[in-house]
Formats: C-alpha cells, structure tokens, sequence
C-alpha cells in the first residue's frame, strides 16, 4: 500500500527546512541589536542641555561622552553601543 499524499503537502514540507532556517536567522539578528546610546545636546542658541539619541536639530551640537539610560548618568563604555560616527551631524 502506498502512502497517499496530495502535492500542496509535499510541497508544504519541503518548503518547511527553509521556513525554519529563516526564522532561525531572523531571530538570531534581533538578538544582536544593542540599544542606541544617548548623549547631552547643548543649544548653540540658548546654551540649554538635553539628553537625547538623536540630534533635536539644527544648532544643536552633540557633547562629549555617551550614556546607557535617558537621564545621561550612566556611562556607557567606549565601542559597547556601537559608533559614535554613524550619527548625523
């Protein structure tokens, strides 16, 4: 007796290694992802500071150091949170 199996089956699990494969892959990126770093923002205009991971705008400019946490107090160590040159200026 021959197994009975319809073609959109046998189709359904030899497409499932490479599902799995994927899926494996995705999972394994996100889990390289590492927060973005924050630093203090000094207005050229006004001289006021803010804590941010992106410029606010123009005539801000960024000042030394990079943080961990949303209130800039924790440092954070040099190459941990990737580079500091892939922000724009």
């Amino acid at each position: 007796m021959k197994p009975c199996m319809k073609p959109c089956t046998k189709r359904r699990l030899q497409s499932l290694p490479v599902l799995l494969a994927a899926l494996l892959y995705l999972n394994c990126t996100t889990l390289a992802a590492a927060p973005a770093p924050w630093y203090w923002w000094r207005s050229k205009a006004t001289g006021h500071r803010v804590c941010a991971q992106t410029s606010p705008g123009n005539g801000w400019e960024r000042l030394r150091g990079a943080y961990r946490d949303a209130l800039c107090r924790h440092r954070s160590k040099p190459g941990r949170y990737g580079s500091a040159s892939n922000l724009r200026r």
